[in-house]
């Protein structure tokens, strides 16, 4: 369960990653995503091409369902912060913990006008630098 919290690796990177999630986990997160799809009214094409990087100005729909992924792995807090502490003392031992730290150091000061807003620049700025995960 811990990888779970590890929500840069379940939500940016579960197709780069899928390896390293176990089935319960795999299909966790399909509940979760399915989930905030309806939740957020989001175009699933669009989710799709956010995890390809391919979304150059995030919608509200796609900033919601980020926020709401956010709060189903109780990452976001009911205040709207973000918990990366928690996050950081949750790397399993699959992610390289230094380099999954300095992606989250780079994305902790991120602010948006409201839980959505937040969300998706979080989201965005993990997938900004999701290419530290894969250096040598």
């Amino acid at each position: 369960m811990k990888t779970f919290v590890i929500i840069f690796v379940v939500t940016c990177f579960a197709s780069a990653l899928g390896d390293l999630l176990t089935p319960e986990q795999l299909s966790k997160l399909k509940e979760y995503k399915d989930s905030c799809i309806t939740e957020s009214g989001v175009d699933p094409a669009l989710v799709e091409n956010a995890k390809k990087g391919e979304v150059t100005q995030p919608t509200e729909q796609l900033n919601c369902f980020a926020a709401c992924m956010l709060k189903k792995f109780a990452v976001m807090l009911p205040d709207g912060t973000i918990d990366f502490d928690s996050i950081k003392d949750k790397i399993p031992d699959s992610v390289d913990k230094e380099k999954a730290e300095a992606v989250l150091d780079k994305c902790k000061d991120v602010d948006g006008a409201n839980d959505c807003a937040k969300g998706g620049a979080v989201m965005q700025c993990f997938m900004e630098n999701k290419s530290v995960l894969f250096e040598n």
